[in-house]
């Protein structure tokens, strides 16, 4: 007849050592993902923070601009134009942290599912 004893005593062992580098690769692959999500987490909050910095910071500057006395003072109005260039300047950073902020979040969101 055939022998068989020794075909099936060696396939267990060759799919336990298949199955133990095929979870330490899972491992390898879970702690990765986690790890990534944990950086996207990371930028998100930084962007998180980073827009509401400058909204506030924008919107100080738009309250300074808009106060009644400007009218009157034009030195004062002179001196507050450069900060509208700096409101600009803030808007356009803002603007560029939103675009982001949108694309991290996107990608988290990929990453989560």
């Amino acid at each position: 007849g055939l022998n068989i004893a020794p075909a099936t005593a060696t396939a267990p062992a060759s799919a336990t050592a298949a199955k133990k580098t095929a979870g330490r690769e899972d491992y390898q692959a879970r702690k990765e993902q986690a790890a990534n999500l944990r950086r996207l987490q990371n930028r998100l909050q930084k962007l998180e923070n980073a827009i509401s910095e400058g909204e506030a910071e924008k919107a100080e500057l738009e309250n300074q601009l808009a106060a009644p006395e400007l009218a009157s003072d034009y030195q004062q109005a002179a001196a507050l134009h450069s900060q509208l260039n700096q409101v600009q300047q803030i808007q356009q950073r803002l603007d560029e942290a939103i675009a982001e902020w949108e694309q991290v979040a996107l990608t988290l969101e990929e990453a989560e599912k």
